[in-house]
């Protein structure tokens, strides 16, 4: 992931990260049919976002970031993204909800994850955007 950070910018690293996230809970669904196959994929796609987030969202707002506001880019970056720690809460609500569905979870969850994968087409590549910053701050 790194490689490919490096190679292509912080935007594809993303954007492949988006495909995984729309793959595992597919997979996950597919193992009601597919059995422990499918389910070792989900996992495995899911070890594969895990190792895709230093060098994708991490990347992506350090040099997003202006050098003299970083610190705040991170730190808000950090506080939002520890509301993602109440997901195993609200799925546990959502099985409660729906009388243990965990279809329904999933195929929640793949919305989710579509809804992501179309936002990333809107997320610039902040490498030529600092391009365009530089020249115009001169």
């Amino acid at each position: 992931m790194t490689w490919l950070s490096h190679r292509y910018g912080s935007r594809a690293v993303i954007a492949l990260m988006a495909l995984a996230c729309v793959a595992h809970p597919t997979l996950a669904l597919l193992s009601i049919y597919g059995g422990f196959t499918a389910l070792y994929a989900a996992f495995f796609t899911l070890g594969f976002v895990t190792s895709g987030i230093a060098p994708g969202y991490i990347d992506w707002i350090i040099t997003y970031a202006p050098p003299e506001r970083r610190p705040i880019y991170i730190g808000l970056t950090n506080t939002l993204g520890a509301v993602s720690q109440l997901s195993p809460l609200a799925g546990g609500f959502i099985l409660a909800l729906s009388g243990s569905s965990y279809a329904l979870l999933f195929g929640l969850s793949l919305l989710i994850g579509i809804a992501g994968l179309i936002s990333v087409r809107f997320l610039a590549e902040p490498r030529n955007q600092r391009a365009v910053y530089s020249s115009a701050k001169s």
